[in-house]
Formats: structure tokens, sequence, C-alpha cells
């Protein structure tokens, strides 16, 4: 028993109990943790040192109520969410389950978000989410193209061809895939990161975990805000929200914008000019008609056009090239010899009608989405110019979910569901190769590769059907299994095609046919799972729950174009390559779980440990040979850890937040070669450790009406990998490392509430950590670089750089 004391009152928290984990877990937070605590130390301290004379009263708290959440309250965060003006944890309303449930009641690994926490924090994005959310990773190479991992799950490639491990969900509607989950997060309930399959409980199949966002409805007071934000590089943003009522106490009407530019801020050392700015909009409007008090329906719009820069490919490298002399590796440097541009439309509309009945509530949610995104860039980051590519995705998407959920209360509860999707997915990508002989790859073609071009186009539909739900019996007063399931069946058919064209008046024109085929193939497969799941949660005390969980998590084969790198080969050959599929993937996930609330709702603590199991998992791995993504199936492998996350209000004027993440995730059968032998190798992208701190402070404003609210956060991640290999140079993986990510937010409110002025910090230590990279020597070395293993150049995707800015915001009523 580990006893903690705080002040009058005295805390214990069992540990050694079944609730939490044991001791000789927490080992493993070692010297990363003692490393990663100073800053918290410091944010306390200098809460500390605030007089307390202008501090608010601290209130008593009362203990947890016995009603029923309800819906509208659905909003919270596990670690972050406090009462600042009472000094205790608010009651976390979240809809993990797909019916408001408390969060200490709820057997769900999940982090939520309520408005207030993401409003001070300004989380704008996924990746501001994952940051502050345990075993989630995020990548994103631009505004078009987002990467999710959440338990070691592998990121995917933009393909037609492919489906994605985690999935963003926004008000039940699940979006299209890279291109449309990076949303930008204004009207917001809650933000909720569900971790381990959910195929049971959402319409759309997820192995690795979901992020379930839900929007603000619109209500019948009439109420609104405004704020505009300017910043680092010209960053000037105005957002805007109003709702109210339209007809009487039948409809309601919502409508917000967004609008975000920022100048370029990197430098384009090859071309003498900078890049990398945003340059986004978008609104979104919402109708609420409720004709009766057991009849409600919303349905919804969403416009949003994003001009922004697309992939910025940077370098990282061990050697200065004889070729190219001047390269720069600088963290605010880009070589390529041409901006990349991108341009991204993406209009979406849902409808959903909820019928409470005496059963519960049935209801059907119905979304259709159409994505369209361009981009054009440098794939090699370099001054020749010697890969860029041309891309042009659009997805277009339909889907129906009509589900049933009982009521609240009783010994048996249940939800049971029917979902539909087809999805009409076009990938067309314009290859253009001009290499330079002199370098490893270049020199590997029998004659000089310039003006190549490869037109590869994938057209692919996709249809899933599913029936999915799962019951809850209370077997004793404290003691409930659950047992769901999930049958899916899923069907893709589609095309691929490469064909090759060649510059006019290039001498080696009459070879290249025989280095560059042209091959199409037709295809179609068709799928079937059935996906369980079994909980047993037991509440030990009014405020301690135990869940253990297992449940079993699918995602569907499908096709790449990875054929379009097969040089040398015949169009048979490709043909049969394009038209061969990868396997299915499937996950086996077991969880253990504990939360526990104190009874005065100071200090809270989320634990959980978890196995995951994969066989035939899908991995997508860059060729550094020929620079193209290669899809693959993996034998087995297993990622498995624990996970924490406390949150004390330790005072009415001072909060403190933890999470913590452990996570061994390795290949245990993998050969990808005669030569190659994966197996013990950690799966890309999972951190062994991931350490996240906060703090809150909030006082009466001295001398001026009002409240302040001080604040920050920050952020360890030990090192990663990107490759199954796990080749990466040492330099590399040590720029892979969150070390020491921080930021800050002091916010003044007026006495009336209806003003806040914010200045706001991100990445005020400035860390230019590499959030992804991809061995590109052979297209910058000589053969005799090349030689000397030590040697190495890497093209880098880096996090955001330091940004600050103030924020004027005006709530209205």
């Amino acid at each position: 028993m580990i006893q903690m004391t705080h002040r009058s009152s005295t805390r214990q928290i069992l540990l050694l109990t079944p609730a939490c984990p044991p001791l000789a877990w927490l080992k493993v937070v070692n010297w990363t943790v003692a490393r990663a605590l100073w800053p918290a130390a410091l944010l306390g301290a200098f809460a500390i040192m605030i007089p307390p004379v202008i501090h608010a009263e601290e209130a008593t708290p009362g203990g947890a109520s016995a009603e029923q959440p309800k819906p509208g309250n659905d909003a919270g965060a596990a670690g972050a969410s406090t009462d600042l003006s009472s000094g205790h944890i608010e009651e976390i309303v979240v809809t993990a389950e797909r019916r408001p449930t408390r969060l200490e009641e709820t057997p769900v690994a999940v982090t939520a978000f309520t408005p207030d926490t993401i409003e001070r924090n300004r989380i704008q994005g996924i990746d501001d989410i994952a940051l502050r959310t345990p075993s989630v990773s995020f990548v994103q190479f631009n505004n078009g193209e987002a990467y999710i991992s959440i338990r070691g799950t592998l990121v995917n490639t933009p393909g037609a061809g492919w489906d994605d491990s985690v999935t963003v969900f926004i008000d039940d509607i699940p979006m299209t895939g890279i291109g449309d989950n990076a949303p930008d997060l204004y009207d917001l309930r809650s933000i909720e990161v569900l971790r381990g399959p959910q195929g049971t409980l959402f319409g759309r199949n997820v192995t690795g975990g979901a992020i379930d966002i839900h929007t603000e409805e619109p209500s019948f007071n009439e109420h609104g805000k405004a704020e505009i934000t300017y910043g680092l590089n010209n960053l000037a943003q105005l957002r805007a929200l109003w709702t109210g009522p339209l007809i009487g106490s039948e409809l309601a009407g919502k409508v917000t914008v967004n609008v975000k530019h920022r100048d370029n801020y990197l430098n384009n050392v090859t071309l003498g000019d900078k890049t990398f700015g945003d340059a986004i909009g978008d609104v979104r409007g919402q109708l609420l008609w409720q004709p009766s008090d057991s009849v409600r329906a919303v349905f919804s719009g969403d416009y949003t056009h994003d001009q922004s820069s697309g992939k910025i490919d940077q370098l990282s490298g061990s050697i200065e090239p004889s070729l190219y002399p001047n390269l720069s590796y600088g963290p605010y440097n880009t070589n390529q010899g041409q901006n990349s541009a991108s341009r991204k439309n993406i209009l979406g509309s849902s409808a959903r009608v909820d019928w409470d009945n005496d059963w519960g509530t049935l209801s059907s949610i119905t979304g259709l989405r159409n994505v369209r995104d361009s981009i054009s860039l440098s794939r090699l980051g370099d001054p020749d110019n010697q890969a860029l590519v041309g891309r042009a995705l659009q997805d277009r998407q339909y889907t129906e979910e009509v589900r049933m959920v009982s009521g609240p209360g009783g010994k048996l509860t249940w939800l049971g569901g029917l979902f539909y999707l087809h999805a009409n997915k076009h990938d067309n990508e314009v290859d253009v190769f001009n290499l330079n002989p002199a370098t490893v790859n270049g020199g590997a073609f029998p004659v000089p590769i310039i003006g190549v071009s490869q037109d590869i186009d994938q057209r692919v539909i996709d249809q899933v059907g599913a029936v999915f739900g799962e019951a809850t019996y209370a077997i004793l007063d404290p003691l409930k299994v659950t047992l769901g399931g999930r049958a899916q069946w899923e069907r893709k058919s589609g095309s691929s095609t490469v064909l090759p064209s060649f510059a006019p008046g290039v001498p080696y024109a009459g070879v290249y046919p025989f280095i560059f085929a042209s091959a199409a193939a037709n295809y179609a497969d068709t799928w079937k799972s059935f996906t369980p799941k079994a909980t047993l949660d037991y509440r030990a005390t009014d405020h301690l729950l135990i869940y253990a969980t297992t449940a079993k998590g699918y995602k569907s084969g499908g096709w790449d174009t990875s054929a379009s790198s097969d040089y040398g080969k015949s169009s048979a050959e490709l043909a049969r390559h394009l038209g061969t599929a990868f396997q299915p993937e499937s996950v086996w996930s077991y969880e253990l779980g504990s939360k526990y609330l104190s009874p005065d709702r100071r200090f809270e603590i989320n634990a959980a440990a978890f196995i995951a199991d994969y066989r035939d998992m899908q991995t997508n791995q860059f060729n550094p040979a020929t620079g193209v993504f290669q899809t693959a199936n993996v034998g087995k492998a297993r990622a498995k850890g624990i996970e924490l996350e406390t949150t004390d209000a330790a005072t009415s004027w001072l909060t403190l937040g933890l999470s913590y993440a452990y996570e061994l995730a390795r290949y245990t059968d993998y050969v990808q070669s005669a030569t190659q032998n994966n197996a013990g190798n950690t799966i890309p992208l999972s951190p062994k450790h991931n350490v996240h701190l906060s703090a809150e402070t909030n006082f009466a404003s001295p001398g001026i009406a009002g409240t302040v609210n001080i604040g920050g956060d920050y952020t360890y991640r030990s090192r990663v990998y990107f490759s199954d290999s796990n080749a990466e140079a040492g330099f590399l993986l040590d720029q892979t490392k969150f070390d020491g990510i921080a930021n800050l937010h002091a916010t003044w409110n007026s006495g009336s509430d209806d003003w806040h002025v914010s200045l706001f910090s991100t990445n005020v230590t400035n860390r230019h950590t590499v959030a992804y990279a991809t061995d590109v020597s052979g297209f910058y070395l000589t053969p005799a670089e090349a030689a000397n293993a030590a040697n190495k150049v890497y093209s880098v995707v880096r996090i955001p750089t330091r940004l600050f800015g103030l924020t004027i915001r005006h709530d209205f009523k």
C-alpha cells in the first residue's frame, strides 16, 4: 500500500490489489519518469508561489451522484478535466459504450477531453490529441496525408486498396481515411480515444482503436462565440460559432466557421525562397428538428477547402555527399528542387434520427463523404528533382448505421446494430524520374534514366455489410459480464494500371520499355469474419472498478501498386503482382484494467495492462532501392504494455496530471527476405516509454475583475523505428525522441466570463523531433560512399517548430 498525504487529508491508493498494476509493472518507470518530472515540478512550484490569498476558497465536493448521467453531458477529460472553481474533478461522462456512462464506471480504455480542456490547451488537431494520450502515435506529412497508430498498429499507405487500423469518427460517421482524418477541432462536445478493437460497438470495424469526436449540437438557447488569433509567421485565424432557435421549440440551427493562414516559414536553400505554410477554411452547419419529445433529428453539412503546402521533405545525414556538397541538414531548411503544392476539398453531410421508445433508443445514422485531394511534391527532397510525384485522390463514401440501444438500469442492458458501407476510391499517381547515374540507385540501371514517367492508376469499390452488438448482464450487483460479437462481409473489386511514357528525343527510349513495362489487372475478392468480445467487470467499492476484456479485431485484405517498381520484369509478371492481394489482418486483444476516483473527487487513477497478438499483420515498407512503398503480411507480432492516467486536484487552484505508457511491440515471426529476418524487431512507431505531465492553476486576477488560468504540459517519448528491419542509424534514432516537448498557456477571463484573452506557445523548447524517416542514401551517395555503412542520408518529416501567439475570444448569449 502506498500512502499519499496531502494537507489535512490522507489518501490511500491500493496499487497492490488487482485493481491496479502491481508494483513490479511500475518498475519500468525508471530513469525515464525521473527525467521527465522536472518540468511538472517547475510548473507546480510556479503555481504554489502565487499568494494563497488570491485563490478562490476551497470547496468541499460531494460524493458521487447516483443519478444516471444525461446524454447532453457526454464530455469528459480523463486526467485533465477539473472544475476550476471548486477544485474537484468534474463528473466525466463518455459514450464509449454507445450510451452515456460515467468514466469511472466504463470498462473500456478510453481517454476523453472536454471543451474546456480543448480550449485551454489549444487542441486543434489529432496531433495535439496524440501528444496527450497513452499508446497513440500520429504522423502527418501534410494536411492531406496523416496516419494514426494505437497500441502498435502499423501506419498504412495512401493507396485505394488499403483500410485503416484506426478510424476517426465525427458524430458517429467514419471518415474516409488518410485525407479525411485530421479535422479542425472547434465546435466540440467531446473527444474520446478508445484503445483496442471496437467492432462490437461501432459501425466501422477497427482493430487498433477509434477516435470518437462529437460536435456540439444546435441549441434552442441562443449563444455563440468568436475568436481571432495572431501568432508567429503571421499566423492569422478566425473562428466563430452561432447556435439558436429557428422555428419555436421545434427547429434550431448552428453554424461554425474557421479560416486560417500562416506564411511559409521553412527555407528552400535550393530555390532561395520559403515554403510550408497554411491556407485553410472550413464551415459546418447543423439543424436540429424535434417534432416531439421522443423524436429528434440532426442534419449536418461540412465543407473544407485547403491549399496549405504539401509534404515537405527535409534531410538528415551523416555525410556530405560529393555529388551534393551543399546539402543542408538544418531543421528549418529543405533542399528540394520543387516546392510541393496541394489542394484538398472535403464535402460531407449526415443525418441522424433518434427515436426514444419503450425498448430504448433506435437510431439511424447516415453519412456521405466526398474527398478530393491533389498534391505535387519531390519524393526525395533533392535539388535535382530525381523523383517528382503528382498525385490525385478521390474518395466517395456512403455509410448507413441502424442501431438500437436499450434504456439504462435493470440487470440486462444491450445494443445491436446493422452497418453498411459503399466506398468508391480512385488513386492516380504520376512519377517522373531523372536519376543521377553517378548515385548507387541511378547507376543500378543499364542506361541513364532521363525523362521517364509512370502513370499509376488504381480504382477500388469497397462494400461492407455487418451486424454487431453486445449485451451486459449483472450477475451480482457489483459483478457484470458483457458478451458481444460482430459478423462482417466485405467485398472489394477494382483495377490497377501502370503505363510508362518517355520524353521525346532521349537516346535510350528504345531500351526503356524493357525496364519499365506496362501492365493492367482486374481483381475482386470477398472476406468474411466474426469477431467476438467478452468483458467481466467488478465494482470492488463505490469508487473502484476492475475489469478484464478479450476481443478480436479484423481488417480485410486488399491490393497495392508496388508492382510499379518491378523494374526489368515483363508485363505479365507486373500484371500478376498488381492482381495479387495481401491477406486480411487479425488481432486478439487481452486487457486488464482498473478505474479509481477518490470519494472527495480530488484524485483519479485509471490503469490498463494489455496484450495484442497479431496474425498476418499488414506492413507497408519503403524500399530504399526503388523509392516505392511495398505491402506484405507479417507472420505474427505482439504488442504488450501498461497505460496509466492520473489527475490530482491538489487544491482548489492547482491540478496536476500524469499519463504514462510502457509498450513492448515486436514482431515474433517475420521473415522479410532470405537475408532479412525481422523476428524480435520493434514494430515501427512504437515507443517503449511515453510520459505526459500537466499542471493547471487558476486564481482571481489582481487589480481587475476576472480570473486567470495558467498551465502547461510536457511530453517525453523514447526513440522509435520506421523500418521493420530496425536498421536506422543511431544519429537518426536520437532525433526521434520527444525529448521534452513543452506547451504553455495563460488565459484571462473577464468577471462576466464573456471575454477571454489567451497567450500560448507550443513546442516551447523548440525540439526538432523526426516524426518519420525513409532511407534515401542510394539516391545521394556514390557506390564508394555507400560502401561505408555509417554513411546515411534520410528524408525526414519533423514535428512543427515553436509557435507562440495571442487569442481573443468573445462569448455572447
